[in-house]
């Protein structure tokens, strides 16, 4: 990731609407590709296309409900690229009765679409669509993309449960897609399916201090718990270290050998 010498592919077009539910001001930053907008006061989930903004679902929210860490608004550099801060959800899975929830947020381009980041217990993932299909294994066990092998990490339906800000889609609370993600440190490859529709993407871990770096946040980022899926073994760092360091000894070695 590059978080200098934005080259930002034209600029983002802010405009202000009234939510139909309690009035209050929303700000649409990806106006004419939003297909959902949710207000922020009451927390309804309203139809972007529709000129009056018809409400789609009403949801309870608590104050105790985790803030984004990247406010709304903010816009940072990612490969080069502006990117706006417009949306984010918060989704949970189930494995053997706990519950594990992770966050995404919506980046917009007015040139270059739709990116996200996700983040889970301080690991983050830079993430966009796959441009073209996977090669599947006959078994599901692994995929092939670009000529790298993923191997099944783990599916499981996700549901999501807190929206926040604009979506390019349908968005609702509640709703449900079954997750599967195959993994090759330092990236994963995710599928998304609900009903017949399945959607693949590309995630590359990044550290949270490059996403800090990349929107100039203030403070210090989460610090990452455990190890995540896609997380580059630190290991195999050391060991190509150590290896490295026993073939310079070993090339001493021989020149002295030499000398004699």
């Amino acid at each position: 990731m590059s978080t200098s010498g934005p080259t930002p592919a034209g600029t983002p077009q802010v405009r202000s609407l009234n939510c139909p539910g309690c009035g209050a001001s929303l700000t649409v930053r990806s106006f004419g590709n939003a297909i959902t907008i949710v207000c922020n006061s009451c927390h309804s989930v309203l139809d972007a296309r529709d000129p009056k903004l018809k409400i789609l679902q009403q949801f309870h929210a608590s104050t105790s409900e985790d803030p984004p860490l990247i406010p709304l608004g903010t816009r940072g550099t990612i490969r080069g690229v502006a990117y706006e801060v417009i949306g984010f959800q918060r989704r949970t899975i189930q494995v053997e009765g706990i519950s594990y929830s992770w966050h995404e947020y919506i980046l917009f381009n007015p040139g270059k679409g739709f990116r996200y980041l996700t983040e889970y217990d301080g690991h983050w993932n830079d993430v966009s669509m796959l441009r073209s299909l996977p090669d599947l294994s006959s078994g599901g066990a692994s995929l092939t993309y670009l000529g790298e092998t993923y191997r099944h990490f783990q599916t499981a339906d996700a549901a999501t449960s807190y929206v926040l800000g604009e979506f390019p889609w349908q968005v609702r609370v509640s709703e449900t897609a079954s997750v599967s993600d195959y993994i090759s440190p330092p990236r994963v490859i995710s599928s998304e399916g609900s009903g017949k529709e399945v959607t693949w993407s590309l995630g590359e871990y990044l550290a949270g201090r490059d996403i800090w770096k990349a929107f100039k946040l203030e403070g210090e980022p989460p610090a990452p718990i455990g190890v995540y899926e896609n997380q580059p073994s630190p290991l195999s760092a050391n060991v190509r270290g150590v290896w490295t360091l026993a073939g310079g000894f070993l090339i001493a070695l021989l020149a002295l050998g030499g000398d004699g």
